[in-house]
């Protein structure tokens, strides 16, 4: 008919097809492919965040013009970030969403300030994270996003469905997971459940956030989903993200199109909420339930990528605990709470969080602005501490003698003995000793600059009070304190708890052994802090990937060892070495000149179990990684890694192929091998990607991708690690407790002279159970009450007090964005309170 042309017999045809296909368009029928807009914005990648702005601002009119001509598209945006540029930029343009949003068009999801990267941000930035956004959503949409929406982050740490329900998140959406390169991932939708027993329910979409409305597409991901999960319904994320301008107007006739057609299920938008909620009124109690995180067995290079940008993060996430904290205690004498500048630092940290800033896979500007902002974010906290400080200390008395009295504050809850580090005036004299208010010496010791233009002094402050201060005064002349343990030798160094040598010829550490617990600690023959260099070229996506060509070097041989410093507070071997870098003709590591070098500080401190090694590196490889390799006398099928507000066992055998795609894995501030009662703890300052295989642990300190930033980790860097012995697992040894002393330093300032009423030390918070940390302090947000936030670090349920510095008035928990959930009981100046094992609890307090 149509060869003849006679369009009479095609519309007979036509009608007769339909007629006898009338059953299969009624089965058709049965189905739904819901469709939801969005256009996923990055807020920083191979453009500056301040491009972004108007990328926002040019899309969300995009959307607007095509719902003029589709009234019946529906749109989902996430990132608080992004609606707060476009409020400041285009006053109009927020107005037009806010009606969008009132009406049921716009959808606002996701609950977060940016869609962060899942594995390298920390436990109290996740609350932040949501506390913010979720607070502004509130307040300029009247509406909470019970939604979680992430598609696009490179992994999903473990205790996700804790951290996301107490912030008010019912669900969540990404589809990264799809994204592997080794196994498939089983399920499309599924209960999540965290360490703590927190389950929450997760949707995988059977296809991309940037789906285009293809009809042959789209089936086949309707079917897939129905073969997993028995639903007819399913829901396809389409739009065009960054410059596109979310779903086009081709789409949308598309859509349009399908809408009309008699043999094809059927087309419809909906509010990603919407969708979730017809999900949840079916019975979901058959679905399957994922207990472990949800790694991607893809972009492991971004656990290491831009490894200042990574330093930056964990150091203002630790300076804002610390700021924080000092702040609410100031504030309990009437000190003003500096509120608005440790905001300000905080959306700063938890914009670059933002999943291709902080992961290290943006472009070279992007890195130079990071540089600026952190810089700024660090100035905010360090003026809100110094204030704090400042305020706490004029309630202790000082000494009347000597040269000045140092307050030295503890952020950590629990006592403390750790070293103090504070900077010395050019007009303080040579030689200085220190004793604390009852007149006991304390081991120190001055260090200079190798430029000789500034001096440190260090000393060891023993029994610090738990959050809380002890007073220090500082005189003239040789150090009273008695003799400590240390010992040096040329290559070797030991105080009462370790024994460390160093090999005269590699530099490598050739032996630690552990004199409390008389056990070597490397394994025999075995020499650990080795450098090791791997050739890594990733076929695609450079600074995301991992590729490893097979060929690898070690830096086995030092330039130099010297024992740098022998004192009463600490004993440093400082070990330098050189890499002939991968000339580009050959790719030779013998071939021309050095290229990279190595410093190694090998330091024990005085009463201080931890080995502790300061790495400073020059670094200037191309497609070279860099670990650093401890073999350990420890054998486990398991080890155990620190994630956000919790931890998670990983296997140590690579015989499965999902085992064998866990070659690089997420930790943050430490790592541990045990067994038979005995372990080690690998701890760090700054970085985040590891591996453990067999009994040998690395942590992985560069990479070097020449795409997108051609420069990437290029140039001179510092970073700290640190390996603690202990008996037991990591549990016994409080392996949280020690990692954290590593990155949340005591805090010392000198003190004007000045008689207080607190004496010379004082604790104002702590709590009585050794498995509960108390992570965080900060003034409420809606009222003078504080909010403690609690962490239970062995999953170990346990009834906890919590010592407080006045009389309470009232206590209540509440969740993350600070709503009552339940009264606390209280008497007098101490909580009582339950906490379950892995739990986060937040608990709000006004006091008298």
């Amino acid at each position: 008919a149509l060869r003849s042309g006679d369009s009479d017999r095609v519309r007979a045809s036509m009608a007769k097809v339909f007629k006898e296909a009338a059953l299969v368009a009624e089965y058709a029928k049965q189905f739904t492919i819901f469709l939801v807009g969005n256009a996923h914005i990055d807020l920083g990648w191979l453009w500056r965040t301040v491009e972004t702005v108007e990328i926002a601002a040019n899309t969300f009119r995009s959307v607007f013009n095509n719902m003029a001509e589709f009234p019946e598209l529906i749109f989902a945006q996430s990132q608080a970030q992004a609606y707060e540029w476009v409020e400041q930029t285009d006053p109009q343009l927020f107005k037009r969403i806010q009606k969008a949003v009132e009406v049921g068009n716009w959808d606002v999801v996701g609950g977060m300030w940016s869609e962060t990267d899942c594995n390298l941000t920390g436990g109290e930035s996740w609350v932040r994270q949501y506390l913010y956004a979720q607070r502004y959503f509130k307040d300029k949409f009247n509406r909470i996003a019970w939604l979680g929406w992430n598609p696009d982050s490179f992994g999903y740490n473990w205790n996700m469905p804790q951290l996301l329900s107490k912030a008010g998140v019912k669900a969540f959406i990404t589809q990264k997971i799809s994204w592997n390169d080794t196994t498939t991932f089983p399920y499309h939708l599924f209960w999540w459940e965290s360490p703590d027993g927190t389950k929450l329910l997760t949707y995988l979409p059977t296809g991309s956030y940037t789906e285009r409305i293809d009809p042959d597409r789209m089936v086949d991901q309707l079917i897939r989903f129905e073969r997993c999960t028995g639903f007819k319904e399913v829901l396809v994320l389409c739009g065009l993200g960054n410059h596109g301008g979310g779903p086009n107007r081709e789409m949308l006739l598309r859509a349009e199109m399908l809408q009309d057609q008699p043999i094809y299920p059927k087309v419809e938008f909906i509010r990603a909420h919407d969708f979730i909620e017809l999900l949840m009124e079916k019975d979901l109690s058959d679905l399957p339930v994922w207990r472990s995180e949800l790694y991607l067995e893809n972009h492991r290079g971004t656990l290491t990528t831009q490894s200042e940008t990574k330093r930056h993060n964990r150091q203002c996430e630790s300076l804002l605990e610390a700021a924080e904290k000092a702040a609410a205690i100031a504030g309990l004498s009437g000190a003003e709470y500096p509120g608005e500048n440790l905001d300000r630092a905080w959306k700063i940290v938890l914009l670059n969080q933002f999943h291709d800033i902080l992961p290290g896979s943006s472009i070279t500007p992007v890195y130079h602005d990071t540089e600026e902002t952190y810089g700024l974010a660090r100035k905010l906290a360090n003026r809100a501490l110094d204030d704090s400080l400042g305020a706490i200390a004029r309630r202790f008395s000082t000494s009347d003698d000597g040269i000045c009295s140092v307050v030295v504050f503890n952020p950590l809850s629990w006592n403390r003995t750790d070293a103090v580090r504070i900077a010395l005036p050019r007009s303080f004299p040579d030689k200085l000793f220190v004793k604390d208010f009852g007149g006991e010496p304390a081991p120190c010791q001055i260090i200079t600059s190798e430029d000789g233009l500034d001096r440190e002094l260090i000393f060891i402050a023993r029994d610090v009070p738990s959050l809380g201060v002890k007073m220090y005064t500082l005189y003239e002349g040789e150090s009273k304190a008695t003799a400590s343990d240390l010992q040096t030798e040329a290559f070797a160094i030991e105080n009462e708890f370790l024994r460390v040598e160093v090999d005269e010829k590699s530099g490598n550490i050739s032996r630690i052994f552990d004199k409390v617990n008389g056990k070597e600690v490397l394994a025999e023959n075995a020499e650990g802090n080795r450098l090791e260099l791997l050739e890594n070229i990733p076929s695609y996506w450079d600074a995301w990937n991992i590729g490893y060509t097979g060929r690898s070097w070690t830096a086995d041989k030092a330039d130099s060892i010297e024992l740098f410093e022998s004192g009463p507070a600490r004993a440093v071997i400082r070990v330098k070495k050189s890499f002939f870098g991968l000339a580009k003709a050959n790719r030779d590591p013998t071939a021309g000149f050095p290229s990279s070098f190595f410093v190694q500080d090998i330091s024990l401190y005085a009463g201080n179990p931890a080995l502790e090694i300061t790495l400073h590196t020059d670094w200037w490889e191309d497609h070279v990684l860099l670990k650093v390799s401890f073999p350990f006398n420890v054998e486990s099928d398991i080890a155990t890694y620190e994630i956000p507000y919790a931890s998670i066992e990983r296997p140590t055998v690579r015989e499965e192929p999902w085992q064998k795609a866990r070659f690089e894995v997420a930790a943050h501030r430490w790592a541990d091998i045990s067994d038979g009662g005995y372990g080690v703890s690998l701890l760090n300052d700054s970085k985040y990607g590891m591996d453990t295989h067999g009994n040998v642990m690395r942590l992985t300190i560069h990479t070097s991708p020449i795409w997108p930033d051609p420069v990437a980790d290029r140039g001179k860097h510092k970073c700290v690690y640190s390996i603690y012995p202990h008996k037991g697992d990591w549990r016994d040894a409080q392996t949280t407790r020690r990692a954290q002393e590593l990155n949340i330093p005591l805090v010392a300032r000198f003190a004007e002279a000045r008689k207080g009423e607190m004496g010379s030390e004082a604790s104002f918070f702590s709590a009585d159970a050794n498995n509960v940390v108390i992570t965080s302090i900060k003034k409420a947000e809606d009222s003078d009450s504080i909010i403690l936030r609690l962490v239970e670090t062995v999953g170990k349920e346990v009834d906890v007090s919590v010592q407080l510095p006045t009389e309470i008035e009232s206590a209540s928990e509440v969740d993350f964005l600070e709503r009552d959930i339940g009264k606390v009981q209280f008497d007098g100046k101490q909580l009582s309170l339950k906490i379950s094992a892995n739990e986060v609890k937040s608990i709000k307090v006004e006091l008298e």
